[in-house]
């Protein structure tokens, strides 16, 4: 699996989350939506400059939410 693009679309995903969040007068920091992904803020922002990829095991666990956040298909994500 090719995951070069992931940090463009965890950018994405974040912008969504953090759009999403300003209309619910919620948390819309680095943090918070990092919670919402259940990873810690250090990895997540690692994610998002593009340091480091995520493992297969994490964008399993990724998938979900990404798809439900970005309602995007599994296969839109899965073909980076």
């Amino acid at each position: 699996m090719d995951l070069s693009g992931f940090p463009t679309l965890l950018d994405r995903a974040f912008l969504e989350y953090r759009i999403r969040q300003t209309r619910q007068r919620l948390s819309v920091s680095l943090n918070s939506f990092a919670g919402f992904l259940d990873f810690s803020p250090p990895i997540v922002n690692m994610w998002l400059n593009g340091d480091r990829l995520p493992s297969q095991v994490n964008v399993e666990r990724l998938v979900p939410k990404l798809v439900d956040l970005l309602d995007l298909e599994v296969y839109d994500i899965l073909g980076l």
